[in-house]
């Protein structure tokens, strides 16, 4: 297993378009991908350490082509560590997982309805 941009363990996720989905609650995007014994194994620790029921993880995803041709986000996992808060952007609530992604069912864009003077009530 690869280690991360500072030597730490990671998972590595493949996520492609769910050309299945037929509803909304189908799932955009479904994948594989592989954890180590390490980076569970860091996990487990984590939660040892703490003493709480969650973990908290860092994720970062780029857009990708496979050999095939199909596109695909290839998502990478880590425990977030203390040290990173300064480091790292938070993403905008809200905003879409990738930009132009086919993955995603809603726009960018919120669209805000057109109210003409006939609408308002005064």
């Amino acid at each position: 297993m690869a280690r991360g941009y500072d030597d730490a363990p990671f998972g590595r996720l493949r996520l492609y378009e769910n050309e299945k989905a037929t509803t909304d609650k189908h799932p955009v995007a479904t994948g594989t991908g592989e954890m180590s014994k390490e980076f569970v194994r860091s996990l487990v620790n984590k939660f040892k350490e703490t003493g709480e029921d969650e973990v908290k993880i860092r994720v970062a995803s780029w857009e990708r082509t496979s050999k095939a041709g199909n596109d695909y986000l290839f998502v990478k996992v880590e425990l977030w560590e203390e040290r990173e808060r300064a480091d790292s952007s938070s993403p905008t609530k809200g905003s879409s997982f990738s930009k132009g992604s086919s993955f995603s069912r809603k726009s960018n864009k919120e669209s805000t309805p057109e109210i003409s003077e006939e609408d308002l009530p005064f």
